[in-house]
């Protein structure tokens, strides 16, 4: 699996090795020859281009940070509990606007310095307490940048852009900039979103939350690195399919979906009585049918705003969703014979069976005790979760998949389990999603 990605804001290769996915990086400097004992510095930015000089402060970001914090060692432990959290919650994912490696470093380091002589468990969880009290940007005026060391304008005068509110009036509206410490200074979460950053300061307090409990000998610290919910937390959801005919193909589409499904978060969180939409961090792949097409899921969570003066709700994802298809079909490499993308509104109790699992366990907890069951309608409500969600075999996408969403819809309409039989709007063929039914005050 090799894959140039040389439109990406840093050019990228990426490929897997030995089961380990690696993103290789490629700079030209302006020397006639590559010494072994190279150490890159500021000198060496002279005469090279932008795109260069990203890829070029990976490195220098790296042993930057170790030569900043006080110590090495517990720096080290720290980051990779708080990576490890991080991914459990779902919210490790720069090009879904959460956080990626770097920034996650940076706020480690941060901690660090703020508590030089604290051991890893205690850095642990002073992280959550110091962010989850952080000032951030949004609805509450101009965020305050996490900081390393003082901000530069180079002694060179390269003339290279510098992160600076004053000069450059768009910065004031960074959501939560953790900025690099080496010049030229950038934020590292530009792709950050509004509705990414109400997720990061949730899972913050509650990690904050964790942490005090188990400092006062309450809790455990596999509560704190517990999965997340995604599934079983919200009911409404976009799902964003992507689909070629051979699998190099698919690769490639699929990361170019997902570098913008930012762009479609943003345009959600615009839409009237939308208060957001959450992406899972991943995409979900589709399991094999035997046909000769590839594809994968995204999924967006929707979530709605609660309003009393007005309990019927509608959100319209047309044009979000128009606008976001159009977007992606502009890559040089889309091929509309091989490659497809669609759209569509799904309910939880409506989502593909290879994600539904973690909501039956759900369903258990909730349970009564179980009775004997009844003959008649009462043996009929009393069926299993398996019995009940057991998929119907069909062609995705196909009128196989319309049947079996009809079966589906008509055996939870007879347990009584949607409230009218109109629950889930129809797709249109081409794959944008109609209005999403008015969410119900009981679903919210």
């Amino acid at each position: 699996e090799l894959d140039p990605v040389p439109g990406a804001y840093v050019p990228i290769i990426k490929l897997e090795m030995d089961g380990i996915p690696i993103d290789l990086l490629f700079a030209r400097l302006a020397m006639d020859s590559i010494p072994e004992d190279l150490h890159i510095d500021e000198r060496h930015l002279k005469d090279i281009d932008e795109p260069t000089v990203r890829s070029l402060n990976g490195t220098r970001v790296a042993s930057a940070i170790l030569q900043l914090v006080p110590d090495v060692a517990n720096f080290r432990t720290t980051l990779r509990c708080i990576k490890l959290w991080a991914k459990k919650r779902g919210i490790y994912s720069n090009a879904l606007g959460f956080l990626g490696g770097v920034a996650w470093a940076l706020l480690t380091a941060r901690v660090c310095q703020l508590y030089p002589y604290a051991c890893p468990a205690s850095l642990l969880a002073r992280f959550f307490r110091v962010y989850s009290n952080w000032k951030v940007g949004g609805s509450t005026g101009t965020a305050v940048p996490v900081l390393l060391c003082a901000i530069t304008e180079g002694t060179l005068n390269l003339g290279l852009k510098v992160w600076n509110p004053k000069k450059h009036p768009r910065e004031k509206y960074d959501l939560m900039p953790v900025l690099t410490p080496c010049y030229p200074c950038m934020n590292s979460t530009f792709n950050m979103t509004i509705t990414n950053l109400t997720v990061l300061l949730s899972e913050f307090k509650r990690a904050q939350d964790i942490a005090v409990k188990i400092e006062e000998g309450e809790g455990d610290w596999e509560e704190l690195f517990a999965p997340s919910d995604f599934f079983t937390h919200y009911k409404n959801f976009v799902m964003i399919e992507t689909s070629a005919l051979s699998q190099d193909e698919h690769r490639r589409w699929e990361a170019t979906v997902e570098s913008k499904l930012r762009h479609l978060i943003k345009k959600i969180e615009v839409i009237p009585h939308a208060a957001g939409a959450h992406p899972y961090p991943k995409p979900v792949a589709w399991p094999s049918s035997g046909t000769e097409v590839y594809s994968s899921h995204f999924f967006l969570a929707l979530m709605i705003r609660i309003d009393d003066k007005q309990p019927g709700r509608t959100v319209d994802l047309n044009v979000a969703v128009r606008e976001f298809k159009d977007m992606v079909c502009e890559w040089n490499q889309f091929n509309p014979a091989t490659m497809s993308v669609t759209a569509s509104h799904v309910r939880r109790s409506d989502l593909p069976a290879h994600v539904r699992p973690s909501l039956k366990k759900r369903r258990k907890r909730k349970r009564e005790a179980p009775r004997e069951p009844t003959d008649g309608r009462e043996a009929k409500a009393a069926r299993t979760d398996d019995q009940l969600f057991t998929p119907v075999k069909g062609e995705v996408g196909g009128a196989g998949a319309e049947e079996a969403k009809r079966a589906r819809q008509l055996s939870q309409v007879r347990t009584g389990l949607l409230a009218r039989a109109d629950a889930t709007p129809a797709v249109a063929a081409a794959g944008l999603p109609l209005l999403a039914d008015p969410v119900a005050d009981d679903e919210l």
